[in-house]
């Protein structure tokens, strides 16, 4: 009996052991793991902008799944073109967690979401290695100076790119960033058009790059129903295409975006 005892005792200290060197050996990736970019993707809006490497996920206590359509130029995402890479995963009856996580070097802005917030549309815009302007590095506490940080625009956005915010101190740290679509350009001014035009008038409105109009937009040139809207655009094969939307007829449905062949053959080519 004693010497029972005393194998079994032997046997507990060898599991005990197992455990310990377990811990030591596989703690550090449980921790990495928790400490991940992770997004509910519930929560996930029309304009957010998530950094490459961020993990979306949900629980669902049933079957469900989780799509997400990467695109490299919006006006693809926007008209419903091939994605160049979809990210996809589901869970079965039973339901458990699901999740996809955004590949690193980029930058993704989110351009259309389903109601049930569990199927995206975004554009990916890389990171540059030659961009003029900092990376964001971890602040680095000093005696000697306390940080003051406040946002400055240190890439300024165009039609043709994007710009960069950052949430810099004068000491050159940075400890927050994102970046400002192009899109954005493209909407104030078309909106200062609509809103200066005089009395009456015939806004002409050349929208290269872009070949859609948001339901924003729309709602714009409906506060001005004594104004006019003419596009002119390059299509996707080249050539110059321009349609007018008459005075007072904004189009006024629920569709989030209105691509510019469907505008062109409501309202009719010129």
């Amino acid at each position: 009996m004693e010497m029972e005892k005393k194998v079994l005792f032997q046997r507990i200290k060898g599991l005990l052991a197992l455990v310990l060197a377990f811990t030591m050996m596989f703690g550090t990736g449980m921790m990495v793991l928790a400490d991940e970019a992770k997004i509910e993707f519930k929560k996930i809006n029309v304009g957010d902008n998530i950094h490459g490497g961020t993990t979306l996920y949900h629980t669902y206590r049933d079957s469900g799944d989780i799509v997400v359509y990467i695109y490299d130029d919006i006006n693809d995402a926007i008209n419903g073109a091939s994605s160049v890479q979809t990210l996809k995963a589901e869970v079965g009856l039973g339901g458990g967690d699901v999740s996809v996580t955004l590949p690193d070097g980029y930058t993704y802005s989110v351009v259309n979401a389903a109601p049930s917030r569990d199927t995206f549309w975004m554009v990916r815009y890389p990171l540059k290695s030659n961009e003029e302007v900092q990376p964001v590095q971890p602040v680095q506490s000093a005696a000697s100076h306390e940080h003051s940080f406040q946002w400055v625009e240190t890439l300024q956005a165009t039609l043709e790119s994007d710009g960069l915010m950052q949430h810099r101190c004068e000491c050159g740290a940075v400890d927050d960033e994102y970046r400002i679509s192009a899109s954005l350009v493209y909407f104030h001014e078309y909106c200062a058009a609509i809103q200066n035009a005089p009395q009456s008038a015939v806004v002409e409105w050349n929208s290269d790059p872009f070949r859609c109009y948001t339901r924003r937009m729309m709602e714009e040139l409906a506060k001005r129903p004594d104004v006019s809207l003419k596009t002119t655009f390059t299509d996707t094969d080249g050539s110059r295409k321009s349609f007018t939307i008459p005075a007072g007829q904004a189009p006024a449905d629920s569709e989030l975006f209105y691509g510019f062949t469907y505008l062109g053959n409501l309202y009719g080519w010129s």
